[in-house]
């Protein structure tokens, strides 16, 4: 909780539970309040439940912006159980889950046919995506779907990458690529 430096001072003598430290400029203890609070909140959990309502509903933005810095906050310093928690999410929700993937699926197919002229090889491009290497992904070097760029499902824009390099790269072009022709980008 951060307060603003006029609302705090520091008291050398204890309070009646026998804190010795900073105090609110009423002269309630801090350390006394945090303990207060957190029985209040244990002994009527549906009145504060409706208290935070209330307050996400009149500071929407607000609300959304610190929900998600403590959701980064809690996955940067426990990485492996927001991993496990997302599976026991995803494996509940399979029937959710399911649709979107399909959807998704549907649509990177349906840009990939719409990005392959007519006069592209499909038995090579087809054999290309056979030949792939174990542990490898077949990429498109200049992304369907780019930002600022997008390219042909053809043999020449196609190439095998490390599969942990290519969901790295995701839908932006290779720094290779970009160093090789700096005045083709805006």
């Amino acid at each position: 909780m951060t307060l603003p430096a006029d609302a705090i001072t520091y008291k050398g003598n204890p309070c009646k539970r026998g804190h010795v430290g900073w105090r609110y400029r009423c002269g309630s203890c801090i350390e006394c309040a945090k303990i207060m609070g957190a029985e209040r909140r244990r002994e009527n959990p549906e009145l504060i439940k409706e208290i935070r309502q209330r307050w996400w509903a009149k500071n929407p933005e607000r609300a959304k912006k610190l929900a998600r810095e403590s959701f980064l906050r809690c996955r940067a310093k426990n990485p492996e159980r927001m991993l496990e928690s997302r599976r026991r999410w995803d494996k509940a929700n399979i029937n959710r889950i399911r649709p979107m993937m399909a959807a998704r699926n549907a649509a990177r197919y349906a840009a990939k046919i719409k990005a392959t002229p007519i006069w592209a090889n499909r038995n090579e491009i087809r054999r290309f995506y056979e030949n792939r290497p174990n542990g490898f992904h077949v990429d498109h070097i200049i992304p369907l779907k780019g930002k600022t760029v997008c390219g042909l499902h053809i043999l020449e824009n196609l190439q095998y990458l490390p599969a942990l390099e290519n969901c790295k790269k995701g839908n932006q072009l290779s720094t290779a690529q970009n160093d090789e022709h700096p005045n083709d980008l805006p």
